[in-house]
């Protein structure tokens, strides 16, 4: 599952809206507007989080989908041959978050697609192989005891730990 696609069909109703986060935005879609003549849909990648409220009146019939790719990438493997010398790395963070069973070229959503296939062409043509990872952020340091977000406000330490590295199929 890549994304999910929630399809009201026309059921009138007030409240239950749907909120939508991700990389510091918010959107709220509300359903109630047109619930009565008409049917609404909303659909968001996996790793947005989402709430929703609870429904003031009325009853909301709501088709939720989990939308899937199952499409075989077409990519050619080679055999990372580099001479003796030291291999060169280059690193580029997504805009979206996966999971280690979605991280393969077929299940990249929106312009992480596009960058990592324009990567692929680009280390292809210098005879490069190129890989997707995941990595664990750690910051150490103080808390404000009486923040229950326990935000950390005096960091003293940070490093990266590389979790999963895989070809563009996921292996």
């Amino acid at each position: 599952m890549f994304a999910t696609l929630a399809i009201c069909l026309p059921t009138e109703h007030e409240g239950g809206e749907l909120i939508l986060e991700h990389a510091g935005k918010r959107q709220v879609w509300n359903s109630a507007n047109t619930s009565a003549v008409d049917l609404s849909f909303a659909a968001w990648y996996a790793d947005v989080t989402h709430k929703v409220k609870p429904i003031a009146s009325g009853h909301r019939l709501v088709l939720t989908y989990n939308v899937i790719n199952d499409a075989q990438s077409r990519i050619n493997r080679g055999v990372l041959d580099d001479g003796g010398g030291q291999p060169a790395f280059f690193c580029h963070q997504l805009s979206h978050q996966y999971t280690e069973a979605s991280l393969k070229l077929s299940r990249l959503v929106g312009d992480d697609y596009k960058i990592v296939c324009r990567a692929f062409s680009a280390a292809e043509s210098v005879n490069c192989m190129l890989y997707l990872a995941t990595f664990e952020r750690m910051i150490s340091g103080g808390y404000d005891e009486e923040d229950f977000d326990r935000e950390i406000i005096d960091e003293t330490d940070e490093y990266w730990r590389l979790q999963t590295i895989v070809d563009l199929c996921g292996e």
